[in-house]
């Protein structure tokens, strides 16, 4: 009887195994180069994009460390120690 309930088992992990996988597929993809390489005109557009999103990149990089600088010395003012003045009377 056990062992009926062990190869029942077995058998429905392999069928939900089978169910799992996938098939796998084929894929090619071609590139049409020829239009780009005519067109000068798509290779300056492209660099001068490129460059305009590393400027902004930088920008931002830029942002965030100063935002950052601001956020760390603003909390430094707020953990700093106290200062305690104390007034000593003098008899004479």
């Amino acid at each position: 009887m056990e062992h009926e309930l062990e190869l029942k088992r077995l058998k429905e992990q392999e069928t939900m195994e089978k169910r799992a996988k996938g098939i796998p597929l084929k894929t090619t993809i071609e590139y049409d180069t020829s239009e780009e390489e005519e067109n000068p005109e798509h290779d300056e557009t492209l660099s001068l994009l490129t460059k305009k999103f590393s400027r902004f990149l930088k920008r931002k990089n830029r942002l965030r460390t100063q935002q950052r600088r601001k956020y760390s010395k603003s909390n430094d003012s707020n953990s700093s120690s106290y200062i305690c003045f104390v007034v000593v009377n003098q008899v004479t």
